[in-house]
């Protein structure tokens, strides 16, 4: 089963949807806005840049608070 079906499946079993596709919608939001520069010593250049729409998310990263119970409770 591809990504796609499975979280149709649990859309459709929701019991309220519309609070389901607002979780998934800031859980989207939040892995997309995770993006970081990482720069030289001197703070001028970058060096790196990570993140951003890769389907990762730190649920320890306060910005991201309430995000799991979001979930979880829909």
């Amino acid at each position: 089963m591809d990504v796609a079906e499975s979280v149709n499946e649990l859309y459709e079993e929701a019991s309220d949807k519309n609070a389901f596709a607002g979780c998934l919608v800031r859980l989207a939001g939040h892995d997309m806005m995770d993006f970081r520069y990482h720069f030289d010593t001197n703070g001028k250049t970058v060096t790196n840049q990570r993140g951003g729409s890769d389907g990762c998310i730190n649920f320890d990263d306060p910005d991201n608070k309430g995000l799991i119970e979001c979930i979880e409770e829909t």
